[in-house]
């Protein structure tokens, strides 16, 4: 390794380390910060409705209020489901990138933590 290689090293662990600090400090735990026996409000869509596929369409007048909210929150969870299918495949990249280095480094150990929060998002 040259002078250059090592210096440039050094400076991309220190900026990992930094990123790494970051993440662990704003790192987001729904499994602690949601309330997840609390019920759905029976009055909220799960999108805005003017967002829904059906919205404006002689089959949306027709639909009862309560069919308009369940319409909405099906179409949110199949667009979050792709969202998740997604985020499963950057993190399958980020791993397969990983395997070749070395876990005491921080960049290692950041990429790991970015894997942890996307698991829990």
């Amino acid at each position: 390794m040259t002078a250059v290689d090592v210096a440039g090293q050094g400076v991309e662990q220190d900026f990992s380390s930094r990123l790494l600090e970051s993440s662990q400090m704003l790192s987001y735990d729904p499994m602690t910060e949601i309330d997840w026996d609390s019920p759905l409000p029976a009055d909220q869509h799960g999108l805005n409705p003017e967002w829904s596929t059906l919205y404006g369409t002689p089959l949306w007048d027709e639909l009862t209020e309560q069919q308009r909210i369940t319409l909405t929150r099906h179409e949110v969870c199949s667009i979050m489901s792709t969202g998740i299918w997604f985020e499963m495949i950057l993190q399958q990249m980020i791993l397969r990138d990983q395997y070749v280095k070395n876990p005491a480094n921080s960049e290692f150990q950041f990429a790991l933590t970015e894997i942890a929060d996307e698991c829990r998002h």
